[in-house]
């Protein structure tokens, strides 16, 4: 997913439509192993993403090494200019993971956002957050076109 996500989709993406080629204007989320994988990239590739999102992410030190795991690869990473999110519901069988996680961050000083909400791990919970989602990753977004750089 990583090298996909890294050397094939955003090249392709950003080769065939009209983005803003730069970190600033490239924003990573996921739902559950697509959180993961959102953190995953993410923290492996500070220089490529200003923001990530993972919810309900499907986080366990059994997953994957500590080379992939974001349960482990947050420490070598330099979070300082990343804007972070976790959200989970409060019955969602995955949430230990997320809870590691944000207490991780929080010890080490790493700022990021958590939101624990009504709900469990189901598409009820996720088709209920989704619009929060969209509107947390472009929230720092510029609204005036006028301040992107132009298609080329």
């Amino acid at each position: 997913i990583e090298a996909v996500t890294v050397d094939e989709l955003l090249p392709f993406v950003e080769s065939h439509f009209c983005t803003w080629h730069d970190r600033a204007g490239r924003s990573l989320g996921g739902i559950s192993r697509g959180g993961y994988w959102a953190l995953m990239i993410a923290f492996r590739h500070t220089d490529l993403f200003t923001a990530v999102s993972g919810h309900s992410s499907h986080l366990r030190y059994e997953t994957d090494s500590e080379k992939y795991n974001p349960l482990s690869t947050y420490a070598a990473a330099d979070l300082s200019q990343m804007r972070i999110w976790l959200d989970w519901g409060e019955t969602d069988f995955l949430r230990t993971g997320q809870q590691q996680l944000d207490a991780l961050l929080t010890a080490a000083g790493i700022a990021h956002q958590t939101t624990v909400n009504d709900g469990g791990h189901n598409d009820g919970y996720w088709r209920l957050h989704l619009p929060e989602y969209l509107d947390w990753q472009t929230a720092v977004w510029p609204r005036d076109p006028a301040f992107y750089p132009p298609c080329s």
